[in-house]
C-alpha cells in the first residue's frame, strides 16, 4: 500500500487505497492522525494497525494478534492505538449530511461501523439538534408560562375580605415557585368549602392566583422533552400517591402571582396586613362581611349534624331546603354552642325514636329537621331563651378568618362559638372604617 505522509498536529500519514469506491474518481479513503510524538517503533505499529487490504478496504492486511507478535514490548494494539492516533475516513461519501465534517475513528470496529451508514450526522451536529429542539420545547414552555401569569393587579385594587383571605393564604401555604401547598385536610380559611371554592375563583379572576390543572398536550410533551417524566419522585397531596416530577416542571396545583409591582413575597404579606389593620371598607363591602359570616356559621351547623348523624347518634338526616332555611334563621339568632346542644338533644330524640318505630319507615331522615323545627318554633312563639350550651365535635374547629377578626376586632373573644351571625357581623363593623358613608341632610 502506497502511503504518503504530512504533518497534521503532530504528524499525519495518508492511506491511498488501491480500489476505487462506487462512482468515486478518487482512491483517497482516509488519513491516519498522530495525536502525540511517537517513535519508529510506534509508528510502524500503528501504521500496521490501519493498513487496509489491497484489493479491499473492509478489511485489514493483518490481524491484531499479528501485529502484536511483531511488537511486542507495545503491547495490545487495540489499547495502545486508540490513545496515539485516530483515522480520518475522507471520502465525501461518509461526510457529514449536515455540516461536511469527515468522521473520526479510533478502532477498527468503529471504522468498520462508519462505512455501513454512508453519509451520517455527526455528534457535533446532532448535538446542535438536540440543543436547537430542546430550545424550541422550552420556548413553548416559557411561552405557556408567560400566558399564565402575564396577568398583573394592584393589591389596594382587592376587596377588604380578599386581602384578608390572600394575607392568610401567603402566610399559611405559600411555597415560592412551587404551588401552594394547600390539601383538603389542611384548607383552612374560613371553613366553608362553597366560600372558599369562590375565593379561589375570584382571586383567580383578578390575576392573585394562577390554577393550574392539565397542560395542553403540545405543553406536556414540551415538559416531558425537556425535564424527563421520571426526573424525581414527589408525593401528590390531593392524588396521595407518589409521582415523579422535575423541579422544573410546572405541576398541577394553585400558585402565587406576584404583582410586578412588588418585588418580595415579605413586602406582599407586609402591604395586605396594612391594608387589613387600617380597617377602611365600603359599605358595599359590608355584605360581603356578612356573606362570609353566615357561610362560615352554616358550614359549622353542617359539620354539627354530619357528627351527629355519622359518629354519635348514626341516624339519618335528610339535608333540603327546610332543614338550610331553619339553619339560617338559627344562627342570626343564637349562639353555636347553645344551638349545638339543642341539636344534639334532638338528635337522640330522634335516635330513640327511630329504634322505636323502627329504621324502614321512608319518613325517618325527616324526622330530625322535624323534631328541631317544631322545637324552635315553639321558642321564638314563646320568647324562650336556650339555656345550655355544649361543647362541639372534635371535627367542628375555629377557621383561620375567625381567628384573625378576634385578635383583630373583638376584645373579649377569641372565636365566634358564643355569638351569633348578627352579633359577629354588628361587632366586627363597629370597628371598622367606612368611607363612603353618605352624610344626612339637615
Amino acid at each position: 500500500m502506497a502511503l504518503r505522509i504530512q504533518f497534521y498536529g503532530t504528524m499525519m500519514i495518508v492511506l491511498k487505497r488501491r480500489v476505487k469506491m462506487k462512482s468515486k474518481d478518487s482512491d483517497l479513503i482516509g488519513m491516519i492522525c498522530y495525536l502525540k510524538p511517537i517513535n519508529n517503533n510506534e509508528l510502524n505499529m500503528i501504521n500496521k494497525y490501519w493498513e487496509m487490504n489491497s484489493s479491499d478496504f473492509l478489511t485489514f492486511s493483518m490481524k491484531v494478534n499479528k501485529i502484536k507478535a511483531l511488537f511486542p514490548d507495545l503491547g495490545i494494539p487495540s489499547a495502545f492505538v486508540p490513545k496515539s492516533s485516530e483515522f480520518v475516513i475522507t471520502d465525501k461519501e461518509f461526510a457529514c449530511s449536515k455540516c461536511g465534517s469527515f468522521p473520526k475513528v479510533t478502532n477498527r470496529t468503529n471504522y468498520l461501523a462508519v462505512l455501513k451508514n454512508p453519509n451520517p450526522v455527526c455528534s457535533e451536529c446532532k448535538t446542535i439538534a438536540i440543543q436547537s429542539e430542546r430550545k424550541r420545547k422550552k420556548d413553548i414552555i416559557d411561552g405557556y408560562n408567560a400566558s399564565l401569569f402575564k396577568k398583573d393587579y394592584d393589591l389596594v385594587d382587592l376587596t377588604y375580605i380578599e386581602k384578608i383571605n390572600l394575607f392568610l393564604i401567603l402566610n399559611s401555604y405559600y411555597n415560592g415557585d412551587k404551588p401552594l401547598s394547600i390539601t383538603n385536610e389542611n384548607l383552612d380559611l374560613s371553613g366553608s368549602q362553597d366560600f372558599d371554592s369562590k375565593l379561589f375563583a375570584e382571586l383567580s379572576h383578578k390575576g392573585c392566583l394562577v390554577i393550574v390543572n392539565d397542560l395542553p398536550d403540545e405543553v406536556q410533551e414540551a415538559y416531558d422533552a425537556v425535564y424527563g417524566r421520571y426526573s424525581r419522585l414527589q408525593y401528590d397531596y390531593d392524588d396521595k400517591r407518589s409521582k415523579y416530577m422535575e423541579p422544573g416542571e410546572l405541576i398541577k396545583g394553585i400558585y402565587f402571582n406576584m404583582p410586578k409591582q412588588v418585588e418580595d413575597i415579605s413586602l406582599v404579606i407586609a402591604e395586605l396586613y396594612s391594608h387589613i389593620a387600617s380597617s377602611k371598607i365600603s359599605t358595599s363591602e359590608i355584605q360581603q362581611i356578612t356573606q362570609l359570616v353566615e357561610d362560615i356559621r352554616l358550614s359549622n351547623l353542617y359539620q354539627c349534624i354530619d357528627w351527629l348523624e355519622q359518629e354519635e347518634f348514626k341516624i339519618p338526616i335528610e339535608k333540603n331546603m327546610k332543614l338550610n332555611s331553619l339553619l339560617k334563621f338559627i344562627s342570626k339568632n343564637y349562639s353555636l354552642d347553645k344551638t349545638y346542644y339543642s341539636m344534639w338533644y334532638h338528635a337522640r330524640k330522634t335516635a330513640t325514636y327511630i329504634y322505636k318505630i323502627g329504621s324502614k319507615d321512608f319518613k325517618t331522615p325527616k324526622l330530625f329537621g322535624k323534631f328541631l323545627s317544631d322545637y324552635f318554633t315553639e321558642v321564638k312563639a314563646r320568647c324562650w331563651k336556650l339555656k345550655y350550651a355544649r361543647s362541639l365535635p372534635m371535627d367542628v374547629n375555629t377557621s383561620a378568618i375567625e381567628s384573625l377578626i378576634c385578635e383583630l376586632y373583638f376584645d373579649n373573644e377569641f372565636n365566634w362559638v358564643s355569638l351569633n351571625t348578627t352579633e359577629i357581623v354588628s361587632m366586627w363593623v363597629k370597628k371598622l372604617d367606612i368611607t363612603d358613608t353618605p352624610l344626612l341632610k339637615i
